[in-house]
């Protein structure tokens, strides 16, 4: 039972890293600010319920109870965080922000194929569309686009987006709402 528990706090652990890593590829946010808020909220409250880890991890080690803690507290705050700021923000009303296209990329990925019932291997290659934007106020950010919008864009247009703040305060872009001006 105990191994279950450690397998389903994992992929809990994995899922909550993975949401962190999507919506701060959306959201513009200062990351050592973020994470340095972030990290001392968890310390803080780890210094105080730290010690409760020890009767998921059946260790009395502090500090390790304590990493547990702030581990599994932070990436959920931060998604918590992400999350409400994200689906907040009303993209559809906000007035368009013109940006520069710095640059445009293509990357090449490749899915996977099943060779035998155990063994997968390279499958065929595919590619991905990424543009340079650079923002007013904000700096410059790669986003990945959908094909049509990689198309209708060139290096060095001015493109108009729609980018939004949501409760938070924190601002969002929605990078496939690209078009040149």
């Amino acid at each position: 039972m105990r191994t279950v528990l450690l397998i389903i706090s994992l992929m809990v652990i994995l899922l909550l890293g993975g949401t962190v890593w999507f919506f701060l590829g959306e959201t513009f946010v200062n990351l050592w600010l973020f994470w340095g808020i972030i990290l001392f909220v968890s310390v803080g409250t780890g210094l105080i319920l730290g010690q409760r880890w020890s009767k998921v991890t059946k260790v009395s080690n502090f500090a390790l109870n304590l990493g547990v803690h702030v581990v599994v507290f932070a990436l959920f705050i931060a998604a918590a965080v992400l999350i409400v700021n994200y689906t907040t923000a009303n993209l559809d009303s906000v007035p368009e922000t013109k940006v520069l296209v710095e640059k445009k990329y293509t990357k090449t990925r490749y899915r996977s194929k099943r060779v035998t019932r155990k063994t997968y291997t390279r499958g065929e290659p595919y590619k991905v569309y990424f543009i340079d934007l650079e923002i007013p106020h904000l700096g410059e950010r790669s986003f990945e686009v959908p094909r049509k919008v990689y198309t209708s864009l060139s290096t060095g247009d001015t493109a108009t987006v729609r980018l939004g703040r949501g409760l938070l305060g924190l601002p969002v872009l929605d990078a496939s709402s690209a078009s040149p001006q």
